[in-house]
């Protein structure tokens, strides 16, 4: 006979039978080991950003620059040492409705491309990147480049933001 008492998800609280494990059902469980992971990713990112803070204080706004221009390096070596690719999608301001769409249809065929893989998106007001796991990612960031620049040239001839795609996390950027 099950025990009874409160889930100890305390987001679910739910008092009532409990699966030996003291939660009320496997998404409970599964609930509070997302939480885990996601306080986890953001106390990392706290960390690496209050490390950055440190690498460039006190340092001339060029030579801070020229800095986190370097740290950014290390970091993508470090993620393509590791089998990971990029692929980032410069897009500018999304003026037009028709920018908008075009974007969504990319996003659409990168998420359809990327289901179930390794991988991550980092974004920004004018810009994302998609980072993508081993095994293949080279195959999965190189074919969704092709109609990532199909679509940016379709922005273009609609007279959009001249889109910018490049195969890695941190381009130049031209404005």
């Amino acid at each position: 006979m099950p025990e009874i008492g409160v889930c100890r998800n305390e987001a679910c609280g739910q008092h009532g039978p409990l699966q030996p494990d003291s939660y009320c059902s496997q998404a409970c469980r599964e609930a509070v080991a997302v939480r885990r992971q996601v306080e986890a990713i953001r106390a990392g990112m706290a960390a690496r950003d209050a490390w950055i803070r440190e690498q460039l204080a006190g340092l001339a706004p060029l030579a801070a620059a020229e800095r986190l221009r370097e740290i950014l390096q290390a970091e993508e070596a470090q993620e393509l040492a590791g089998g990971y690719r990029h692929l980032t999608v410069v897009h500018g301001d999304l003026e037009r409705d028709r920018d908008g769409e075009l974007l969504e249809r990319l996003l659409e065929a990168m998420r359809t491309a990327c289901a179930g893989r390794d991988g991550h998106w980092t974004s920004h007001k004018h810009r994302f990147t998609l980072t993508v796991g081993p095994p293949d990612a080279d195959l999965v960031v190189t074919r969704l480049a092709a109609p990532a620049r199909e679509l940016a040239e379709e922005a273009a001839a609609a007279g959009g933001w001249r889109w910018q795609v490049a195969l890695v996390k941190h381009p130049r950027e031209r404005w």
